[in-house]
């Protein structure tokens, strides 16, 4: 797994910024890009990963970085 799919697993798990900053701040020239990238490596989108670990967790507040 490259460093930028999983910062952005980071960011997905750690934080509520939109999957659009979480591209940029990974690397990624745009959102797109990230949910290939995303899709290809985990089998789901950013915006479903990031739903199934808020619920699997059990969070209710995710910290804005």
């Amino acid at each position: 797994m490259t460093v930028t799919r999983r910062q952005a697993q980071e960011l997905l798990e750690t934080t509520t910024l939109p999957i659009s900053r979480i591209a940029t701040l990974s690397g990624f020239t745009t959102p797109l890009l990230l949910r290939q990238h995303f899709t290809k490596t985990f089998a789901t989108t950013p915006t479903t990963y990031r739903r199934t670990f808020r619920h699997v967790r059990g969070d209710s507040e995710v910290v804005v970085v």
